[in-house]
């Protein structure tokens, strides 16, 4: 090989250990001074794995998608955002994490699904990943969409929108206004403050509360959406009030003896009084 020869190949051979040392921002730059039709750099797809001599990820070159944290419109999974890339994913199997679903979530997160008797399908199974992205979203909460369109994913929209309830709730276009999409603990996961949201909230109108409206559990008594029953209760007279009170409690009360067929309510405020028996 002519000696010209030998000085283009140690150019190129150092041009080549150049660029593999730099970042990919640099490296861009360099390749576009020396040659024509490079395409342009986006920081976003530029992730560089390399593996050294002991078979350990650079982190440095691997975390180069995560270099542009500072736009205002993501929001960035704090590993994510602080290159600690490790506490989710094995460092020698990059695509493999360091636990399962929700365990994985859960180094960081508290296990608050857990606290209540109903859980959202996805959270009670632990896939976390089904509503929120691992590593960025342009979606508080990390959210993979925004609003009603993330439920819609699963949930039928046809059939939610056929409920009148959710017709008169269409504006909100956000079901978490009522619901809770992690857990509660009545079937239908709604908010505690849910009902108020239409109805006036009833726990500043008397000095004594029936518990369920103390505790904002209005669907204790009454079903949210498709009750036909009279003031959309879950069950009428006293067979509602027998659902939680014990009747041979009651019954064997010398005042309610001869009241067997009276409703409560004629006696009774559903909802709470100025007396601890709330006596109407």
């Amino acid at each position: 090989m002519s000696e010209k020869g030998k000085h283009i190949v140690i150019l190129f051979i150092s041009l080549a250990a150049v660029l593999v040392a730099c970042s990919p921002k640099v490296r861009q730059s360099i390749l576009t001074t020396i040659f024509d039709g490079v395409p342009p750099f986006e920081e976003d797809k530029a992730l560089i794995v390399s593996i050294d001599t002991l078979g350990q990820v650079d982190s440095t070159r691997l975390l180069a998608t995560a270099a542009a944290l500072n736009s205002s419109k993501i929001t960035y999974h704090e590993p994510f955002k602080n290159k600690k890339c490790s506490s989710c994913h094995n460092q020698l199997h990059i695509g493999e994490l360091v636990a399962e679903e929700p365990q994985l979530c859960y180094q960081c997160h508290d296990k608050n699904n857990e606290e209540h008797t109903y859980k959202h399908g996805p959270a009670g199974a632990g896939f976390c990943t089904s509503c929120h992205n691992p590593h960025k979203a342009n979606v508080n909460n990390l959210l993979a969409s925004k609003g009603e369109n993330l439920c819609f994913n699963c949930h039928n929209s046809e059939s939610i929108y056929n409920n009148k309830i959710h017709q008169s709730a269409k504006k909100k276009e956000d079901c978490v206004n009522c619901h809770n999409p992690h857990s509660s603990e009545n079937r239908f996961m709604l908010q505690p403050d849910a009902c108020n949201n239409c109805h006036n909230s009833k726990i500043n109108d008397f000095t004594f509360l029936h518990g369920p409206v103390g505790g904002n559990y209005c669907s204790t008594c009454h079903e949210s959406h498709t009750s036909k029953k009279e003031s959309l209760l879950v069950k009428t007279g006293k067979n509602l009030c027998l659902s939680c009170h014990n009747s041979l409690d009651i019954y064997t009360n010398t005042e309610h003896k001869n009241n067997r067929d009276k409703n409560c309510t004629e006696c009774h405020s559903p909802h709470g009084g100025e007396n601890k028996f709330m006596l109407n």
